[in-house]
């Protein structure tokens, strides 16, 4: 059973989490542009919780580093 708040995701979700974190966008950016809530990305991302979703929480600890390489170079 999806636990609360997994009918949001969407797979299309996972491109505008890489285009936003290649654009020098932070967490908390890239939570607003999906229109959920911080706490359910870090949900999504959190292993230990039942809303965990892997394919979320690969690209963004891939689009963490893309960020912050963004940023080294501006």
């Amino acid at each position: 059973m999806p636990g609360k708040g997994d009918t949001k995701y969407k797979p299309e979700m996972l491109k505008i989490i890489e285009k936003e974190f290649k654009e020098g966008a932070s967490i908390e950016e890239v939570a607003f542009e999906l229109d959920i809530a911080l706490s359910t990305l870090y949900d999504w991302t959190d292993e230990r919780s039942p809303r965990y979703k892997e394919e979320v929480s690969e690209a963004v600890k891939k689009g963490v580093e893309v960020s912050l390489g963004w940023w080294k170079r501006e």
